[in-house]
């Protein structure tokens, strides 16, 4: 895989990750297996996505979910993201509306001798969906906490995410 791409990718996530980033919804496909990063469309307004998702994204056989920013997790710490509720136009009116939290856990290489030193990446069998942010919150402090007994080689970052829409991308 070519190392440029695999950075862009890294410098996505950081985006992601970054509690300064004014933006709050992105596009996760829940069926894409040949992306490197299954998350899309990285904006501060919900409408920025609704009004150009079928221009953006390709159709095929996934779901495709609409998210907003609540919660990152590092350094054993949890930083609230202040709830952006940005209400869609009244003229959007497909879409099941979902009330779930979703967890996305990305990892880097933090020992010098890694050639993957500093470049994220993302483990799709580490995203979850919860039923609440408290249930959200607890899940990620026990997984962080075994993950980095097993691999002390790595830092781990989570980013929790409200689940706003769901659409079935076919």
């Amino acid at each position: 895989m070519e190392e440029k791409v695999l950075m862009e990718v890294s410098e996505q996530i950081e985006e992601f990750i970054d509690q300064k980033n004014e933006n709050s919804y992105f596009v996760y496909l829940t069926n894409r297996k040949k992306l490197l990063l299954p998350i899309l469309m990285f904006r501060k307004e919900i409408n920025q996505i609704l009004n150009h998702m079928n221009e953006e994204i390709e159709m095929g056989f996934t779901n495709l979910w609409i998210l907003e920013r609540t919660a990152i997790y590092r350094d054993n710490q949890w930083l609230l993201l202040p709830e952006n509720n940005d209400e869609a136009d009244s003229s959007f009116d497909y879409g099941q509306k979902e009330d779930q939290y979703c967890t996305f856990i990305f990892h880097n290489f933090n020992k010098p001798s890694d050639i993957v030193m500093n470049r994220k990446s993302m483990d799709r069998n580490e995203t979850k969906v919860h039923g609440s942010l408290k249930e959200a919150q607890e899940y990620v402090e026990k997984r962080i906490d075994y993950l980095k007994s097993k691999y002390e080689n790595r830092d781990f970052y989570t980013l929790c995410a409200k689940q706003r829409y769901d659409f079935m991308w076919h």
